[in-house]
């Protein structure tokens, strides 16, 4: 059990370190997380549809 659990808290420090690297923010939160998600899809989805709001 003890080499699952090292892996998997291995994993996950590995998995945000890539994520602070692509995205270049830090997650502080599921929230803010969630928020991001949204603004970009938001972003994307007024893009194709030839919204530009400023």
């Amino acid at each position: 059990m003890e080499p699952i659990t090292y892996l998997s808290g291995l994993s996950a420090v590995v998995c945000g370190y890539l994520w602070f690297l692509y995205q270049g923010c830090e997650i502080s939160s599921y929230s803010s997380v969630l928020d991001r998600s949204i603004s970009t899809r938001r972003g994307t989805s007024y893009k194709s549809r030839s919204l530009y709001l400023e």
